[in-house]
């Protein structure tokens, strides 16, 4: 049979069949999701048309007809309505039953960054951030601004390695203020955000141990941080306690339970100094050190299994001795000026039942000893600027008040100096200028008067039970202050210009978090 001019074949009419298979109509969705179609045609399917909010999207002319929808440019909890359109090769077309899909990415963002407190160093800002958790990380952009509010805010770094997290900022000049923070973004280009971090440019620090407290094991912790004189950054530096700097300020000595320990002051050459547990009880207070003058050895307070004694190690660790071996506690060394000679305190007369303390001299291997006060009920003393001399503070029973005495380094000139207004005697101190004693005046506030006895005042009454004072050679003094939760305070040594450097809760647990935090022992960087 043969096919005639006249015979013509007949045009496809027939629209194909089309439906969306995934995902299904009104479930929430988040980061990329593939919108998936199944279509067939009698001669075949040439495309299928996505659309989003009746907006083309995206055109697939080969099966599996998918779009993956990359939906983290809409705002959470948006509703958009898919659909998609099959055409054949006849552009006969069939459009699908809409759906409704409902955007919520606020659990896919990458985790929150966080900045650590910004260290200045050697006209340098070190930034360091915490490394993100993300599955599929993609990178950190690190912004720097000149302004608080970080309005004129530029990047200065992106890095694509998720454990790339610190950043050093070179040629930063003293005392200047700039601004940071951290944004860290996903494979789809979530983003998160940190806190604005404050970087100043300041040589001067204190190092200061903390305490963070809590009702369940571990119960406490203890570190070693580091913050400026206007109390913006506090840097963690290290597990320990009791921090004291080294002569040149290129770092600390400190005390990680049972042993002495010594780092540089940004966090490397972690050194441990001594092998022996000589620091092996509980009495965290009594772990004061105190450094040599040259900076050769320290002065600690160690446990005999019985009682608290003092103890000198070399500060590379070797020439451990103990220089007080006795059934007595001694507590406080202090070298005198010339660092020949040490006066502690020691609990080894007993009046009336009780224990009472007296200031002992001895040379620097502890022996040649003498008894300074002779039943003075006294714990706290200091050297006189030249050394040739002993303040101390007296107990007075009676009337519940104290007062300052001096006594020359053989025992004579026993004298008065001043009464102070006080029911504490622990703690005496001199200011550097060797001019004015410094005490713990009544109500916990901080007293001082002339090395005369004259012009006695209490120079600073909004800080109650105040201890750990110490002095710079800038006329400024830092503390912290007593109490369940201990706070740091700056103040020039007449009371004046008080800032208050850490802000604690005075509850000892916070009620939601069940955390204390303390600050305590703080040091002026020499």
């Amino acid at each position: 049979m043969a096919l005639t001019c006249d015979e013509s074949t007949q045009p496809d009419t027939t629209p194909p069949t089309v439906s969306i298979q995934s995902p299904i109509t009104n479930n929430p969705v988040f980061e990329i999701v593939s919108i998936e179609v199944a279509s067939s045609d009698n001669e075949g399917v040439d495309r299928i048309d996505f659309y989003i909010d009746d907006s083309l999207h995206f055109q697939d002319y080969d099966a599996p007809y998918v779009y993956h929808w990359n939906t983290t440019a809409y705002d959470d909890q948006s509703e958009h309505l898919i659909k998609a359109i099959s055409y054949d090769i006849a552009e006969n077309f069939t459009e699908t039953q809409p759906i409704i899909l409902t955007v919520d990415n606020s659990g896919s963002y990458p985790d929150n960054p966080f900045i650590y407190p910004i260290l200045f160093q050697n006209q340098s800002f070190l930034v360091n951030w915490g490394m993100s958790i993300d599955l599929d990380f993609q990178s950190y952009s690190l912004y720097e601004g000149f302004l608080e509010n970080m309005s004129d805010e530029v990047i200065i770094n992106t890095a694509e390695a998720i454990s790339d997290t610190t950043f050093e900022v070179i040629n930063v000049e003293l005392d200047e203020f700039r601004y940071y923070r951290v944004v860290t973004t996903d494979n789809v280009g979530l983003e998160s955000f940190s806190e604005i971090q404050t970087g100043y440019a300041t040589s001067n620090y204190i190092a200061y141990n903390m305490e963070t407290g809590q009702e369940s094991p571990p119960f406490s912790t203890q570190e070693i941080y580091l913050t400026d004189y206007l109390g913006i950054s506090h840097y963690s530096l290290t597990e320990g306690l009791n921090p004291i700097w080294k002569p040149d300020g290129s770092g600390l000595y400190f005390v990680r339970k049972p042993y002495l320990f010594s780092i540089d002051i940004n966090g490397s050459n972690l050194i441990q100094l001594t092998h022996d547990q000589y620091f092996d009880f509980d009495y965290n207070s009594h772990f004061q050190i105190e450094l040599s003058n040259d900076g050769e050895f320290i002065l600690f307070i160690t446990h005999d299994g019985n009682d608290l004694e003092i103890g000198k190690v070399n500060t590379d660790g070797n020439g451990y001795i103990t220089l007080t071996d006795n059934e007595y506690n001694d507590y406080n060394p202090q070298l005198s000026p010339d660092g020949t000679r040490l006066i502690y305190s020691s609990d080894r007369i007993e009046n009336d039942g009780a224990d009472t303390y007296d200031i002992y001299l001895a040379d620097i291997n502890g022996l040649s000893e003498i008894n300074l006060t002779n039943n003075q009920s006294t714990m706290e003393a200091c050297w006189s600027l030249d050394g040739t001399q002993i303040y101390f503070l007296k107990y007075l029973h009676l009337n519940q008040n104290c007062e300052i005495m001096k006594v020359n380094l053989d025992g004579t000139n026993l004298s008065h100096v001043a009464y102070v207004q006080s029911n504490y005697n622990y703690f005496l101190s001199l200011s550097p200028d060797g001019q004015y004693l410094y005490y713990h005046a009544s109500g916990g506030y901080i007293g001082r008067c002339s090395i005369y006895g004259e012009n006695n005042e209490t120079i600073n009454t909004n800080v109650e039970d105040f201890d750990g004072i110490e002095f710079n050679e800038d006329n400024m003094i830092v503390f912290h202050s007593g109490g369940s939760s201990s706070n740091l305070y700056l103040m020039n040594d007449n009371g004046t210009d008080l800032i208050q450097m850490t802000h604690f809760s005075n509850q000892y647990y916070d009620p939601i978090t069940g955390i204390h935090n303390s600050a305590s022992w703080p040091r002026f960087r020499p």
